[in-house]
C-alpha cells in the first residue's frame, strides 16, 4: 500500500531528511518527503499514530517515518484516522473506529543505560539518549562510531584528517590506493587518473601509448595523425577513408552518390541502397550490414564526416567487432 494520497500535494518539502542520531541508510520515508527518525519500529506499525503536537508517525519497511501534519495549510493540518485508505493520515481527524489502532502514540520511557546516542529504544524519541556531534561519527547500537573512513584506505576523511598515505608511488583515487602503470609508455593515461607523459609538436600518442612522429605516409589527401594536411585531391575526386583520391563516377551504380555529393539514382519503394556496391536490394537496409571496408566508400560526405570523427573511418577496422558508419 502506498501512502501517497491526497494531502501529499499539500506538505511542505522538507529541505533535509534527519535521523537524528541514528545510522542512516537511504530510506523509504524519502519518497514521502517525510523525516527519518530511525530504525527499529517497536510498537509502531504502518497503520501509525498521530504524536501529541499533531504529527504523523508511522512504520515503513522498518524505518520510523515522520510527517509534520500541523505545518500544512488547513485543512491538511491535523492528524486522523483515513477510513478509505486505512491507517493515519494528515488531512484526517479522530480515532480509528474499530479501537485497533489507537490515535496517540503510545508513551515510551527511554532506556539510555550505558548509551550515550539514540533513542533508547523510543521509536518517536531520535536523540533521547544523546547525539553524536563529532564530524564523522554515527550512532551504532547506542555508542557514537567514527564512520567517515569506513571502506577507504586513503585521503580525506571529510573532517580535517586523513584516512591513510598510500604507499610511495601510488596514488589515492576515490579513497583507494592505485599504482600507475607506465611501464614501456610515453604518453597516455597511466591508469590512475594521471597520464605517463605528453608528446612533442609532431608527434602522437598511438595504440601502445608511444610516441610516434606525425607522418602521411602513402596518403596523398586527408590529414595526418596530427591534423596536418596531406594534400587534396583535385576537381572530379574524393578522397577515401585510407587517403587516397579516388575518381567520382556512377559507373555500374544504381543508386547511392558518385564520391562527388552527385546522386546516381534511387530505389523504388521497398528497397534500400547498398552504399558500397551502388546496388538497390531488397535485403535488411545496409547499414545492419558487415562492411569490408571502413567508412562509407562511395559517399560524397565520406570525407566531411571523417574528418569531423574518424570513428567510422579509422583504418583499425575488425569485422568481428561489427562497427557500423
Amino acid at each position: 500500500m502506498d501512502r501517497r494520497t491526497s494531502w501529499w500535494l499539500a506538505v511542505p518539502a522538507l529541505l533535509a531528511v534527519v535521523l537524528a542520531g541514528e545510522a542512516r541508510a537511504q530510506s523509504p520515508c524519502d519518497a514521502y518527503g517525510a523525516a527519518t527518525l530511525g530504525q527499529g519500529c517497536g510498537d509502531l506499525t504502518f497503520a501509525g499514530c498521530c504524536t501529541g503536537n499533531g504529527d504523523l508517525a508511522w512504520c515503513e519497511d522498518g524505518y520510523i517515518c515522520s510527517l509534520p501534519c500541523s505545518e500544512n495549510q488547513p485543512p491538511n493540518n491535523t492528524c486522523g484516522w483515513n477510513t478509505e485508505t486505512g491507517f493515519y493520515d494528515c488531512g484526517q481527524t479522530g480515532a480509528d473506529p474499530s479501537g485497533e489502532n489507537p490515535l496517540e502514540c503510545p508513551a515510551c520511557t527511554p532506556d539510555c543505560t550505558g548509551k550515550e546516542c539514540g533513542n533508547g529504544g523510543c521509536p518517536l524519541q531520535p536523540g533521547a539518549c544523546g547525539t553524536c556531534d563529532t564530524c564523522g561519527e554515527e550512532c551504532l547500537d547506542g555508542q557514537c562510531v567514527f564512520t567517515a573512513c569506513d571502506g577507504m584506505e586513503c585521503g580525506d576523511d571529510g573532517c580535517g584528517g586523513s584516512c591513510g598515505t598510500c604507499p610511495e608511488g601510488d596514488v589515492c583515487v576515490d579513497g583507494e590506493c592505485c599504482t600507475p602503470d607506465c611501464a614501456g609508455k610515453n604518453c597516455g593515461p597511466d591508469g590512475c587518473g594521471g597520464e605517463c607523459g605528453t608528446c612533442a609538436e609532431g608527434f602522437y600518442c598511438d595504440d601502445t601509448q608511444n610516441c610516434q612522429e606525425c607522418s602521411c605516409g602513402d596518403k596523398e589527401c586527408g590529414e595526418d595523425q596530427c591534423g596536418n594536411s596531406c594534400g587534396e585531391c583535385g576537381e572530379g575526386f574524393f578522397c577515401d577513408a585510407a587517403g587516397h583520391c579516388q575518381e567520382c563516377t556512377c559507373e555500374g551504380k544504381t543508386c547511392g552518390g558518385d564520391g562527388c555529393g552527385n546522386p546516381c539514382g534511387t530505389c523504388p519503394a521497398g528497397q534500400a541502397c547498398n552504399v558500397v556496391t551502388g546496388t538497390c536490394t531488397a535485403e535488411a537496409p545496409f547499414e545492419c550490414q558487415v562492411h569490408e571496408t571502413p567508412g562509407c566508400p562511395g559517399c560524397g560526405c565520406e570525407a566531411c564526416v571523417c574528418a569531423m570523427d574518424s570513428w567510422c573511418c579509422d583504418p583499425g577496422w575488425a569485422l568481428d567487432d561489427v562497427r557500423v558508419p
